[in-house]
């Protein structure tokens, strides 16, 4: 069993009160505390992307940016 498969066997084991919300998100399952809204539950798998997180920065420091400003 990988490593992937052992955590959602634990994941699935261990929470049968629901606490723990699986959302796929493209093409790959991630896991997040149910007090996670919707928007953070979509936005933080680009954080722990070093691209996605640099332009992220980028957005949120200097406001709406072009295609070309970003690049």
């Amino acid at each position: 069993m990988s490593r992937r498969g052992q955590a959602q066997y634990h994941l699935r084991k261990l929470n049968p009160a629901g606490d723990i919300v699986a959302e796929e998100i493209r093409g790959q399952t991630h896991y997040f505390d149910r007090s996670y809204d919707p928007w953070e539950r979509r936005v933080l798998p680009f954080v722990r992307r070093e691209t996605a997180r640099a332009l992220l920065g980028h957005l949120l420091e200097d406001g709406p940016l072009g295609a070309a400003e970003l690049s």
